[in-house]
């Protein structure tokens, strides 16, 4: 500017006087001018870390998780105040007589349980403040499984290919995009021809066991399913002890921030809230559809099915339709490309109206938003078990298809439920194929370490529910072992409940509807609360056992 003023000034033959003064009002004016953007930056910034923005406009990124950890602890602004004593607490909230007080007896502790054994973090510089680009190369997703690969599939796509920003391995829950990766480009890319509107998230809900919440999602993603897709719910009921860093491991509800920003829930929420929860966050962000996992899951693609790749198998693949049916026997998915396939052929307008699509069972599950609040919701009065039984057989009667893959070579990938967390020891020396053959040998021996005891009350509290029993004295401390009691009695009552609504006790009521058709549609939508019991409460007991359960 000093120049083009100097310019000016010789070409208007100005004195040089009037030049100095008029560069030292450049100078002056340009002072002025960067002080007022770096101030109107700073306001800008702040403005955006308010407590009042909302987590989706400014998700949380590691440097804020850092930041809020050093706010003071719960209760300390009550720390100077006086403390009243006990007694004359006793005495101001209640009532008392002294007949009363005499007829009561002290408590009675129950007898110390054996603690478990304290839990060992499986991925400690996952919980670590490691540089995005060595946690890229520490974690990386199987070069297979990566969208890159199927350019080989599809050569004609190869020289479209372009730069598209990457995100590191669990910072890609947050906004912070790092580095730069080789990937198809968005308008040419094997799985955004799979899924257009470019929307496949994954909701994972969480509750307890830290560890086995990373198990889940690594395992997603070396399956193939891209981190920015995952949507991790947190639902510990513990506000913001978490992203304060006031839990510790060995608590059940401990969650580390550092590497994974999420979702969160304003209090702990049962199963069939949460459901709900997935249902509003979908209609909030504008998923028509979407897919949602439990969390102690570890999931592998069929890389052990992957042909050898072909110039004459690709041809035949790109001169084919683009249909899961022909192209199934040229081209290796993962799992992620299998899900977009069957997305896909849901999307379809011509497809009759759906509702779910499983995935070994409710392991994964698509969604169909659109039909959950056509049939009000999840029935939030059945917290846990049986609810599931309610909603797909009303959303059955409501003429809605809900499938699974029938035939074995349409498997999507393979889902094994595990009871506790994979310590992986060295395997440098396997071969690829020799670790993909060890982690699943792993975990179908998870699985059946799982399930040893049972799918009931005695498994479940034996299992990985029970692993962490930690965390005295820290905020919203439960005992692990109270916690999962009242949990089962929430279950006994939620059956109780379906029960009473249907008249029933189990999950057949299709068939019991069915068994009316002669004097009806056999469709009992319109019936709830309506239908006398089919069981003599007084001689059988209530709903919550017995019957189907």
């Amino acid at each position: 500017m000093a120049r083009v003023v100097i310019t000016l000034a010789k070409l208007s033959h100005l004195p040089t006087r009037t030049c100095y003064r008029l560069l030292l009002a450049c100078f002056v004016l340009t002072t002025a001018h960067l002080f007022f953007s770096a101030s109107l930056i700073r306001w800008s910034s702040n403005l955006s870390n308010s407590p009042s923005a909302s987590s989706d406009e400014a998700p949380k990124s590691s440097h804020n998780v850092s930041s809020i950890t050093h706010l003071p602890p719960y209760g300390a602004g009550d720390a100077r105040r006086p403390v009243v004593p006990q007694a004359k607490l006793l005495e101001d909230f209640f009532t008392w007589n002294e007949a009363g007080i005499a007829s009561m007896s002290p408590p009675v502790s129950l007898p110390p349980t054996s603690p478990s054994p304290p839990i060992i973090h499986p991925f400690p510089l996952l919980s670590s403040n490691l540089m995005p680009r060595k946690l890229r190369r520490l974690l990386q997703t199987p070069e297979i499984n990566r969208p890159s690969y199927f350019r080989h599939l599809h050569p004609s796509h190869s020289q479209k290919l372009t730069q598209q920003p990457s995100r590191s391995y669990f910072s890609r829950f947050v906004s912070k995009s790092f580095g730069r990766r080789l990937d198809p480009a968005a308008s040419s890319s094997y799985h955004s021809s799979l899924n257009p509107t470019g929307m496949a998230p994954l909701l994972i809900g969480f509750t307890r066991n830290w560890p086995m919440l990373l198990q889940c999602v690594s395992s997603y993603i070396a399956a193939g399913w891209p981190a920015e897709e995952i949507y991790v719910v947190e639902n510990t009921g513990t506000m913001d002890a978490n992203e304060r860093g006031l839990l510790s491991l060995q608590n059940p509800f401990y969650l580390n921030w550092t590497q994974l920003g999420m979702l969160g829930t304003p209090t702990l929420l049962t199963f069939s809230q949460l459901q709900n929860f997935f249902a509003w966050t979908a209609l909030q962000r504008g998923w028509t559809e979407y897919f949602w996992s439990h969390q102690d899951l570890i999931v592998f693609s069929y890389e052990q099915r992957r042909p050898s790749y072909s110039p004459a198998a690709a041809a035949k693949s790109d001169k084919s339709s683009n249909t899961f049916e022909n192209n199934e026997a040229e081209e290796y998915r993962s799992l992620y490309a299998n899900a977009l396939h069957t997305l896909r052929q849901y999307r379809d307008p011509f497809h009759p109206k759906w509702a779910h699509h499983f995935f070994s069972y409710d392991h994964l599950t698509l969604v169909h938003r659109g039909a959950i609040l056509s049939v009000g919701g999840w029935d939030t009065h059945i917290p846990f078990y049986g609810t599931d039984c309610d909603m797909y057989t009303r959303l059955m009667w409501a003429g809605y298809t809900q499938t699974s893959p029938q035939r074995q070579k349409q498997g999507q990938g393979t889902f094994w439920t595990s009871a506790a967390a994979v310590t992986v020891e060295d395997t440098s020396k396997l071969t690829e194929a020799e670790t993909y053959t060890n982690l699943l040998s792993t975990a179908r021996r998870m699985e059946r370490a799982k399930y040893a005891g049972g799918n009931g009350y005695e498994g479940r509290i034996k299992s990985w529910q029970m692993k962490q029993q930690g965390g005295q004295g820290e905020p919203f401390y439960r005992d692990a072992e109270g916690f999962g009691t009242g949990v089962e009695m929430w279950i006994a009552t939620g059956r109780a409940v379906f029960s009473e609504k249907w008249g029933h006790r189990g999950c057949d009521l299709a068939r019991k509807w069915a068994t009316g058709m002669d004097k009806g549609n056999g469709n009992g939508l319109n019936d709830a609360w309506r239908v006398e019991r089919d069981w003599d409460a007084e001689r059988e007991g209530g709903g919550g056992t017995g019957g189907g359960w």
